[in-house]
Formats: C-alpha cells, sequence, structure tokens
C-alpha cells in the first residue's frame, strides 16, 4: 500500500546507499513485512502491542481504490461499515483482557461509532473495572435520550440504546449498557465489579427482567455472595433466602461451619450437593470429612451416585489430581464408572478433561479404563484449541470410524483452530482414517462459519477449490471479515441472491448492523423492510 513505512524497512535501506535512488522500494519491502492479510485489528488488540496497532492503522487507505493484494487493511479505514464492526470487535477484546491504553487507543482513533453491550459484558465478565469506568467517562451518548430494548439475536438481552442523530459523526463514540454484564459478573466471581453495576443506575435492564434477575441471585448462591443477594432481595423482604441458601449452595466455609453444626446429618440431600461445591472448588479435605459423616453408606445411595457422577465431572473440569484420583478410587466412585455406558458417558468424562491444562489428569482417567471410541472427547477438544491433548489422543487411542474423524476436521474448522487443523492434516491417513471429501467440507465449514485463518490457509493449500457447500450461503457473512474474504477470492459466489439473503437473515441484529450494509456493486438500503426471497419462504 503506497506511502506506509516499516522501520525495519527503512533501518535496512538506509544501510544501502545504491538503492537510494528508489526511493519507492521502502514501501515495497514494508508491504512484505506486513501486516498479515488476514491480520484483523481485533486479533492485534490481542497481543497488547500499540506500536502494531499503529501499523495496521497507518496500513490502511483511507479511501478505496485497486490494490495488488488482498487484505483486510484495505477496509479498515475506507469502509465505514466495516470500520464500525472492527471498532466493536477490538474494543470486545481489549475490554475482556482489561487492556486500558488499547481501549484509550481506540476512542482515540475511532469516532462517531456505538460500543456494542459485548463489550461492558467482557469488562465485566473478567472483572476490569477500569475499563467500565472508562466508558461511563467516555460515554458520548451520556446526554441523549437513552432507548430500552432486546437483542434479537439470541440469547435475548435487555439494553439500553443511546440515540443519537442520523448524521452524527463524533466527537467520541457512544455505549450500549445492559445485557448480561452483571450475571456474567457474578457468574466468574467479580464481586465488587458486580457491585459496582448493581449501584450505577443505568445498568438496570435486569430489574424490570425476572428472569434475569433469578439467574443473578441463582449465580450469586452459588459463589457465595451473600452480601450481595442481601442488597438484590432486600427491596422484595424475602427474608428466608439464607435456608434456601445453606440447602442448596453453600460455599465450603459454610459447609463446614454446617458440617460442625451436624447439618448434614440429617439435611442429606443438601450434603449431596455440598459434594459437588467441595469437588468444584477442590476441597479434598472437607470432601473426605464429608464421606465419614455417613459411614459406611449414605440413606439414599442411589443419589449419591448420581450427584457423584456430577461431581467427577466437575473434578474433570477443575484439573485436580488429588480430588478426581481419591473420588474415583472411592466405593462410589467405582460404581458411578461401572454404571457409565463407554460409548458416551466415558466420552463426556474425557471431554470434561478440555476445561483444564493438566495432561496427567487424562492420562489418569486413560488409565483408568475411560475410552473415547467415537471421538467425542476429540472432538470436544479440538473446539477447545487444546492441540496438546488432541496430539495425546491421537497418538494413545485408536479411531478406526472415518465418520468419527470427519467429525473431528469438521469441529477444527467449524471452530477456527487452524492449529489443530494443520496438526490434524500432517497426520498420516493411514493412521487416522478420513474419507474422501473431508478436506473439501472442511474448507466449507470454515468459511461458512467465518473463521478467515483457517479458510485463508485453506484457499493457498487448495488453490483450484472453490467451496460450494450447501449451507455456505446461509452462515459466511456472520463475520465482516469472511464476508470481505468471499467477494475478494470467490466473487462467483457473491451472487444478488447471496445479498438478499443475507440482507434478510442480518437485517435485524442489532450489534451487526453493518454486515447488512456492506455492498460491492448492489447498494443494500437501510430504510427498507428485509424480506427474503420467495423460494426461501417457500422451505
Amino acid at each position: 500500500m503506497p506511502g506506509r513505512e516499516h522501520q525495519a524497512a527503512v533501518s535496512v535501506l538506509r544501510r544501502l546507499p545504491s538503492l537510494s535512488a528508489l526511493p519507492h522500494l521502502v514501501s515495497i519491502v514494508s508491504d512484505f513485512f506486513g501486516p498479515a492479510p488476514t491480520l484483523s485489528l481485533s486479533r492485534a488488540c490481542a497481543t497488547g502491542s500499540i506500536e502494531l496497532l499503529e501499523f495496521i492503522w497507518d496500513s490502511s487507505p483511507t479511501s478505496r481504490h485497486q490494490t495488488e493484494f488482498w487484505s483486510l487493511c484495505n477496509y479498515l479505514r475506507s469502509d465505514p461499515h466495516y470500520h464500525q464492526w472492527e471498532f466493536g470487535e477490538s474494543l470486545e477484546v481489549a475490554a475482556a483482557s482489561g487492556n486500558l491504553g488499547v481501549v484509550e487507543w481506540l476512542f482515540a482513533h475511532f469516532s462517531g461509532c456505538v460500543v456494542p453491550v459485548q463489550v461492558v459484558e467482557a469488562a465485566a465478565k473478567n472483572g476490569h473495572e477500569n475499563v467500565l469506568d472508562f466508558l461511563v467517562e467516555h460515554d458520548a451518548g451520556e446526554e441523549c435520550v437513552i432507548r430500552e430494548g432486546v437483542t434479537l439475536d439470541p440469547p435475548s438481552k435487555r439494553i439500553t440504546v443511546p440515540q443519537m442523530p442520523a448524521d452524527w459523526t463524533g466527537p467520541g463514540n457512544a455505549v450500549t449498557w445492559g445485557g448480561r454484564a452483571m450475571l456474567y459478573a457474578v457468574q466468574n466471581n467479580h464481586l465488587d465489579t458486580a457491585i459496582w453495576m448493581y449501584e450505577h443506575p443505568f445498568h438496570s435492564g435486569y430489574r424490570t427482567d425476572p428472569n434475569e434477575l433469578d439467574r443473578i441471585v441463582d449465580a450469586a448462591l452459588s459463589n457465595g455472595f451473600v452480601e450481595l443477594v442481601a442488597k438484590i432481595l432486600s427491596r422484595d423482604n424475602w427474608h428466608n433466602w439464607p435456608v434456601v441458601y445453606d440447602r442448596l449452595c453453600p460455599d465450603p466455609e459454610r459447609i463446614e461451619t454446617l458440617m460442625k453444626e451436624g447439618f448434614y446429618l440429617v439435611e442429606q440431600d443438601a450434603a449431596n450437593r455440598a459434594i459437588l461445591t467441595l469437588a468444584r472448588t477442590g476441597r479434598l479435605d472437607l470432601m473426605q470429612r464429608m464421606d465419614q459423616l455417613d459411614s459406611p453408606e449414605p440413606a439414599n445411595a442411589l443419589a449419591r451416585i448420581l450427584y457423584w457422577k456430577d461431581a467427577l465431572g466437575e473434578a474433570c473440569k477443575r484439573g485436580g489430581l488429588p480430588m478426581l484420583k481419591w473420588m474415583v478410587e472411592h466405593p462410589t466412585g467405582n460404581a458411578v464408572l461401572k454404571s457409565l455406558n463407554p460409548n458416551d458417558a466415558h466420552a463426556g468424562l474425557l471431554g470434561l478433561v478440555a476445561e483444564q491444562d493438566s495432561l496427567e489428569v487424562l492420562k489418569y482417567l486413560h488409565g483408568q479404563g475411560i475410552t473415547d471410541p467415537f471421538g467425542d472427547a476429540l472432538v470436544h477438544m479440538v473446539r477447545m484449541g487444546k492441540l496438546d491433548f488432541v496430539r495425546w489422543m491421537v497418538e494413545h487411542i485408536t479411531y478406526t470410524h472415518a465418520a468419527s474423524v470427519n467429525a473431528v476436521f469438521m469441529a477444527a474448522a467449524m471452530s477456527g483452530k487452524l492449529e489443530v487443523l494443520q496438526f490434524l492434516m500432517a497426520v498420516d491417513p493411514s493412521t487416522v482414517p478420513r474419507s474422501e471429501g473431508c478436506t473439501a467440507t472442511a474448507f466449507d465449514n470454515a468459511m461458512s462459519f467465518g473463521h478467515l485463518r483457517c479458510a485463508f490457509w485453506l484457499a493457498k493449500l487448495f488453490p483450484e477449490y472453490v467451496p460450494v457447500g450447501d449451507n455456505l450461503p446461509m452462515h459466511v457473512g456472520s463475520k465482516f471479515e469472511m464476508l470481505l474474504f468471499v467477494h475478494g477470492h470467490f466473487p462467483v459466489l457473491f451472487s444478488p441472491l447471496f445479498v438478499e439473503l443475507h440482507r434478510a437473515l442480518h437485517s435485524n441484529m442489532l450489534r451487526r448492523t453493518a454486515l447488512f450494509t456492506f455492498y460491492t456493486g448492489w447498494k443494500i438500503s437501510l430504510t427498507t423492510t428485509a424480506k427474503p426471497p420467495k423460494w426461501w419462504m417457500s422451505k
């Protein structure tokens, strides 16, 4: 792209005086250095490098013109719809990581945009009150009329949307509040953040949504946030909630107190529920003490087995090997393993191991005879992007069903796990058999589910292939970058029917209004009511 200069290129060419008469070489070499064609601003935000963000910004033209190579940079500052889209995507990444420097950079470089509610949710989910404070202080929509609404794309959430003038282009950016931000803060153990949201009046959607309030209270009770529950429920005069809390979801400290009081000798159902909490929190000491209360066996052994099975799943997700070994080798654990169906329940336990990072847990369960005959656990590990787990499973478990292996390839492509997909493609087909056409279907799925890096890599690997999957027109527009990729690499797919269908599918997405305003020769009006084509209505 003309005009951009990479510092490394300048430094190298400065040492070659013979090339000083060719100043255009700096731009050519800079193009070679990057940014990568598939590197979006949002992915760059994950690195936290302001220098990289500046490089991408400076490499992005401000007006539309033909370039020799396809790159996302071509659209960042020249296409207003992608500009808004990438602002929201980038801000969500920065909010999730709590990188206030990146958030400030984005607000300094973008203006006249709307912050989607997912940004607020990401900050709350990860407990970053510094980001929330910044959004409050820099909300350009604070003085505007606020409209309460409900998102139409699932899951349905109540939001408060600032009503900005139609011709508004800044200064600043307006913030959408609400969503499930408070619930996510509670679920992820960020009590201070949850209280922060409770005390700010603009975040009040949950107060008019009894279902959301119930979810928040349940999550708060599960995590022992008694103070927050008291704040929320005090206005409803529900004074009986401490009793329900003791029965259903106490924290480990409360469990220890109730144990001393003999509560679980009478309330065995509460004892079973407490086992779930102890497995989830890794309190093996309290688990062993709980086991001694009803030795040699509880009054309702079947109920204990059912709860023990769920607790085993919690232990697998947490990854503490001492707790897991004790539970598996316990008589109740033996009864649980005998009751499992090897074809599905075994794979369920192995799949839960992918929620944590210890390979030792996986090896231990495999040593106990836990199997994965149809690849269900392997598929889950692929979706989680756990390459070490996938490699170990492929090396130690024999998969003979081509359909199972195909599902693994599909999972890698559909979830956008490029490193896992590259590993699977390199595995000897005689070792891990897959059916003919598996690679083509993976290509279709990568595009259908909007995973640009996978699609770009597969396009280079199979340059003659043109994706034609049946469900391609249904999903490819779910990510703006993929829409640009399709138009740049497979224009034959970008037909008027393709545009019409995507307009119908995405016109109601409150967050992603930029999607269906994208055009490449066919103008798509924001003012008309979107209707699906007649052939679609007949399905």
